[in-house]
């Protein structure tokens, strides 16, 4: 299966319109420009007119061409890309800890990211029962914003990764194939390969892995 990873676009999906050769689109995060640094009274209704005025979902459904799409929010994200795509008839599908089934494979995981100053979405202390509730569904591919501590992920503006997830990925038992996700853009673009899981940031990037 090739899958096409995108995060932090912050606006510019146009880079997508080139690529055509992927059997699943994932984006994990921050697809939206802001107006504001988190304005929850500003930033939703920014959000929605800069989608719909361009007819941006519309675009990506051509684009898509039946292929489906696999969706989780970033921090600067307060709109859902996910349900603009269900109106147009894309198959699109927003990851949650409870786990979706999508290409034969369970994905699972969550938006949030480690706390920094509290003006955007998203921002927690404690991940231990998110982390949980996602190794309760056995996923075979781990979608989150932000990255597990350690890996692709330094950057102390941003208070780097999210130690709970490492310690789950290290400690637990689990069948996941793959994590991607974005939030630190040093990385962003960049793969490894570690306790034979392919980790992907995609931050600032649309790149292509195969699984």
């Amino acid at each position: 299966m090739k899958i096409l990873h995108t995060s932090d676009l912050h606006g510019m999906y146009r880079i997508l319109g080139s690529i055509t050769e992927f059997d699943v689109w994932v984006d994990t995060g921050d697809f939206f420009p802001n107006e504001t640094r988190g304005d929850r009274n500003t930033e939703p209704a920014f959000q929605n007119q800069w989608l719909l005025g361009q007819d941006i979902p519309r675009q990506l459904a051509t684009w898509l061409n039946g292929r489906p799409m696999i969706s989780v929010g970033g921090n600067h994200d307060y709109v859902s890309l996910v349900e603009a795509l269900q109106t147009v008839g894309v198959d699109a599908h927003e990851v949650t800890p409870g786990g979706i089934e999508v290409a034969g494979l369970t994905w699972a995981g969550f938006r949030y990211v480690p706390w920094m100053a509290g003006e955007w979405n998203g921002e927690i202390h404690d991940f231990s029962e998110v982390v949980r509730l996602v190794w309760n569904t056995e996923p075979d591919i781990l979608v989150t914003h932000s990255p597990p501590a350690g890996i692709l992920d330094e950057c102390p503006s941003h208070g780097g990764g999210i130690s709970a997830l490492m310690t789950a990925l290290c400690w637990k038992p689990h069948k996941i194939q793959a994590h991607f996700f974005g939030h630190i853009h040093d990385f962003g673009g960049k793969a490894v390969n570690e306790m034979g899981i392919l980790f992907a940031n995609g931050a600032n990037a649309a790149t292509v892995h195969t699984i």
